[in-house]
């Protein structure tokens, strides 16, 4: 379950603080309509050869005017469990590339993210170190974004065991 949890955190929170983040020189419309409360379901696992579980998680995501800055705090459950996630990320110069962390507090703790984004569309890129001696996970996390829709997909490959392939999929609405 920590690998899941951790998947999911990592595909729920970090990809969504990347397209969420307001900023003078990033004022485009794209960023701006993000902010607020979300709520998404889907589906995630923890590695491709496993079985789908089902995900819910609600955010809320606030930025500092002065910096760009977004903070992000959210809860998510799967399989009985649920569990708090966080995170801030900031727009780097030039208004399409973007940078932070994320954090799930009683996991994987604080991993690095970055990303690029493109019209509707965001690539996120992660490497983390899974716990339990079970390697580091290379992936891309994707985000479409259709007015107060955001849909997530995201895939991984699994440095330990060889496997790559898609590990979850959320489709976000704003509350």
């Amino acid at each position: 379950m920590d690998a899941l949890k951790n998947m999911i955190l990592l595909s729920a929170l970090t990809c969504f603080c990347l397209v969420s983040v307001p900023s003078p020189s990033l004022a485009d419309g794209f960023l701006e309509q993000l902010t607020g409360t979300w709520v998404g379901k889907g589906w995630a696992r923890q590695e491709p050869n496993t079985a789908k579980e089902a995900i819910r998680c609600r955010l809320t995501n606030k930025t500092e005017a002065r910096s760009g800055t977004l903070f992000a705090n959210g809860k998510c459950a799967a399989a009985g469990k649920s569990f708090k996630i966080n995170g801030q990320i900031q727009p780097l110069s030039g208004g399409k590339r973007y940078q932070g962390r994320w954090t799930n507090p009683d996991g994987i703790g604080s991993i690095p993210v970055s990303g690029r984004r493109q019209e509707n569309k965001l690539t996120l890129s992660f490497t983390a170190n899974l716990p339990d001696d079970k390697g580091q996970v290379t992936g891309q996390i994707i985000w479409i974004v259709d007015e107060n829709i955001v849909k997530l997909s995201s895939t991984g490959a699994f440095a330990k065991t060889g496997q790559s392939g898609e590990l979850g999929q959320i489709l976000f609405t704003r509350r």
